[in-house]
C-alpha cells in the first residue's frame, strides 16, 4: 500500500528493470520499448534517463548497476551524460549507448522528483514519442 500512496520501492524496480535489458540487449538491432501509467511512467521515464545517462553496462558487469543508478540519481555537471563521471563510468565500463525505440508515458506521477529528460530538449535517445492515441479533435 506505502509503495502505491508513496512511490516506495520505484527505486528498486527502475534498478531491476535497467538490469533486465542490461541481461537481454544484444546490439542496435534490439529495440527498446518503454511503456508505463502513472507510477510506471515515471519509472520509464527515470529508466530512459538513466539509458541516456550511463548507457547500459555489460552482461558481465551487472553487478555494478547500483553505482550506475547512483550515478544517474548524482545532481551536478559531472553526473549529466556528457559530465566527467558519466563519461569515465561508460568507458571504464564499456557501456553500449542504445536508442529507446518508443517511450510511451500516461499519466506520469513523480514519486523521487521529476526525472530531467533532457533529450526531449532536441536530444536523440528516443526515436518515437506518443502524447495521446486515437484523439479525435473537436471542430470549432
Amino acid at each position: 500500500i506505502l509503495g502505491g500512496l508513496f512511490g516506495y520501492g520505484i527505486s528498486g524496480q527502475i534498478k531491476s528493470a535497467y538490469k533486465y535489458i542490461c541481461e537481454h540487449y544484444r546490439d542496435e538491432r534490439d529495440e527498446i520499448w518503454l511503456i508505463g501509467f502513472s507510477r510506471g511512467a515515471y519509472a520509464v521515464r527515470s529508466l530512459s534517463g538513466m539509458i541516456y545517462n550511463v548507457g547500459l553496462l555489460p552482461q558481465n558487469k551487472v553487478s555494478k548497476v547500483e553505482q550506475a543508478y547512483q550515478l544517474y540519481r548524482l545532481r551536478g555537471e559531472n553526473g549529466r551524460p556528457n559530465g566527467v563521471d558519466a563519461i569515465k563510468f561508460r568507458q571504464k565500463y564499456q557501456c553500449k549507448m542504445p536508442s529507446i525505440h518508443f517511450l510511451g508515458c500516461f499519466d506520469t506521477v513523480g514519486a523521487l522528483g521529476v526525472p530531467k529528460l533532457p533529450w526531449f530538449l532536441g536530444g536523440s535517445i528516443c526515436k518515437s514519442q506518443l502524447i495521446f492515441r486515437d484523439e479525435k479533435k473537436k471542430k470549432n
